[in-house]
């Protein structure tokens, strides 16, 4: 069992490295930026520490997938198994339980640990057995498909805006649409198979115009509910109409050029930073976006048959038949 956490330890600390951060500096600024986005939460809004709860259940679920337990099963006897996903969900779970202590959530804090010994006996498969109906076409496939993967997200953003009215608490049923439109931008931030982007018989610009088209009238849709119920509830935010389906706007297409411009690969770590910078400082995207876009326009040329010549990669074409 020790191999095991120490193997793990080290493909973390190598992904870091390649990335060029000490894993002590990532470790703090982790530990930092959790608690300290924790805080922050907790001074908006009273219903802080369910929001905690939601997402340290999130989080454990990732450990709970059929997939990745079915060959830990495997690979080590009954006992040691049994060992290592409690230890897992132990160390997941914790820092949730932490920060509910120190906020005086204690009953949420207790429920945050018998979730997490109750789901170390969890297997969820990762792919439903149903095909979950969606507001969005089939083309382009990222909205459908992120939202059949995190709906889950959405269904809490519904139940945060209702608490909210109910509540009679603005600065709630506003957090829901922000949360939304956060969920949102996950669906967008996979890179798919290049094959994917080699199909479009046109050019980058054409290819990216198309894109971001469709996915901020998406966007619109799923959030226009959200803004009424809002305007309707409290009128005197009646800013938010205009503020925030703006700002949202800017966070997605920051996302889909970041996308490109590193296509095929995912985004790492410096991505991450500067879509986090882009969501708390609003200025900066409009320097983000037109640097990301560029970068992104020679990626694509070198995808998209343009010329006739350009094919996708045998690599990609397996990942897609597979």
């Amino acid at each position: 069992m020790n191999h095991y956490f120490q193997l793990q330890k080290t493909i973390i600390e190598r992904h870091l490295r390649a990335w060029r951060i000490h894993p002590w500096i990532a470790y703090a600024l982790g530990t930092a930026l959790f608690f300290g986005l924790g805080w922050l939460v907790y001074s908006r809004t009273d219903y802080a520490g369910y929001g905690v709860l939601a997402v340290g259940t999130w989080a454990l679920s990732w450990l709970s997938k059929r997939e990745r337990n079915d060959f830990l099963a495997i690979t080590f006897r009954e006992a040691d198994y049994r060992r290592i996903r409690l230890v897992e969900n132990a160390v997941f779970a914790l820092p949730f339980v932490f920060l509910l202590l120190l906020k005086g959530s204690w009953a949420l804090a207790l429920v945050q640990g018998l979730l997490g010994g109750a789901m170390s006996f969890a297997r969820v498969n990762s792919s439903p057995t149903y095909t979950l109906p969606t507001p969005f076409g089939a083309y382009p496939f990222e909205a459908a498909v992120g939202f059949r993967r995190y709906w889950w997200l959405v269904a809490a953003a519904v139940f945060l805006l209702v608490m909210g009215i109910r509540a009679d608490n603005m600065e709630l049923a506003i957090f829901s649409y922000g949360g939304l439109m956060v969920a949102y931008l996950m669906f967008y931030q996979e890179p798919e198979p290049s094959f994917y982007v080699w199909v479009h018989a046109c050019g980058p610009k054409a290819f990216l115009k198309r894109k971001l088209m469709i996915a901020l009238g998406y966007q619109f849709l799923v959030g226009l509910p959200f803004l009424l119920a809002i305007y309707y509830c409290f009128p005197a935010v009646g800013w938010v109409l205009l503020v925030g389906p703006v700002v949202a706007a800017l966070n997605l297409v920051l996302v889909i050029v970041m996308k490109y411009s590193n296509f095929p690969h995912a985004l790492n770590i410096t991505h991450s930073f500067a879509l986090l910078a882009g969501l708390a400082l609003w200025p900066l995207l409009l320097f983000l976006i037109p640097h990301y876009y560029q970068r992104a326009l020679p990626l694509l040329a070198a995808n998209l048959p343009t010329d006739g010549n350009n094919k996708p990669s045998s690599t990609n074409l397996n990942a897609q038949q597979s």
